[in-house]
């Protein structure tokens, strides 16, 4: 069934699962937190990647899914700005952009994994060793890196997200995740990704 939510186009990509503090700065996003955080108990809307353009000014060309993301903490400026903290809770597909009003709206459609069962304890426990040691050598070399909780979810899809949102890879490559529906070519693309970071850690070491 689709939805209709607010949407706010970033250039940094959200994951299910990631911590996403932003600054609101824009007049048309500043009455969206307005009206998010006065009358939707859910405090809830969705963050679409910027696939080109830039955040400012609208005319940007966005992703096919985005993630819904619910507000945790908020602090209002004096001027009006807002900074937010949110966490990431979903994917969503794009069914049709509605027209701006102030700001971006879409109607949506909770988007389902599948494939999960191809992803067992052993496949999961060997990306969270690489993840692991990709931070460990961060660290080394005097990065500052987030800790890995003892235990992710128990869903497959949703821990891979989270391991992609903990680990230094790309936007690009966070994006084309966010995209998989099939949770082992998901895992699949987090380890490609973490090969990437890997070489070039190698580099850097050397």
């Amino acid at each position: 069934m689709s939805t209709v939510m607010a949407m706010f186009p970033l250039s940094v990509v959200a994951l299910p699962g990631s911590v996403v503090p932003l600054h609101i700065f824009e007049d048309r996003y500043r009455q969206m937190m307005q009206t998010l955080l006065d009358g939707d108990d859910a405090m809830e809307f969705a963050i679409v990647p910027i696939v080109r353009g830039r955040e400012v000014g609208g005319g940007e060309e966005r992703a096919d899914v985005a993630t819904k993301v619910r507000i945790v903490d908020a602090r209002v400026h004096p001027d009006g700005r807002y900074d937010i903290v949110t966490v990431g809770l979903s994917r969503c597909r794009i069914r049709a952009w509605l027209p701006d009003n102030p700001h971006a709206w879409a109607e949506v459609d909770e988007v389902q994994d599948h494939g999960a069962a191809a992803v067992g304890p052993e496949r999961m426990a060997d990306a969270i060793d690489m993840v692991r040691s990709i931070l460990e050598r961060c660290a080394a070399l005097g990065e500052p890196v987030p800790e890995i909780p003892d235990e992710l979810a128990s869903d497959p899809g949703f821990a891979v997200f989270q391991l992609a949102a903990l680990a230094p890879v790309g936007d690009h490559d966070r994006a084309a995740m966010l995209s998989i529906d099939d949770v082992g070519e998901r895992l699949d693309a987090l380890v490609r990704a973490l090969g990437d970071v890997d070489a070039v850690l190698k580099f850097r070491e050397s």
